[in-house]
């Protein structure tokens, strides 16, 4: 299945989201580090997948 960048970028806001608010603001921001950005604005569009999936891998990690 095809996503935009867009809708990429949104679902990767909203699942930081979800990780700050269960596992506090460090967690996504060190996954947010480990891609040379400081939030989902300053990631380069190559990384989205990647960083969504570590994100929504936390989120869900219950």
């Amino acid at each position: 299945m095809f996503c935009s960048n867009e809708n990429l970028l949104i679902s990767i806001q909203d699942a930081a989201n979800q990780v700050v608010n269960e596992y506090g603001e460090g967690v996504a921001k060190s996954v947010f580090q480990r891609f040379e950005a400081t939030c989902a604005e300053d990631l380069n569009p190559s990384d989205y997948e990647a960083v969504f999936s570590e994100l929504y891998l936390i989120a869900n990690d219950n």
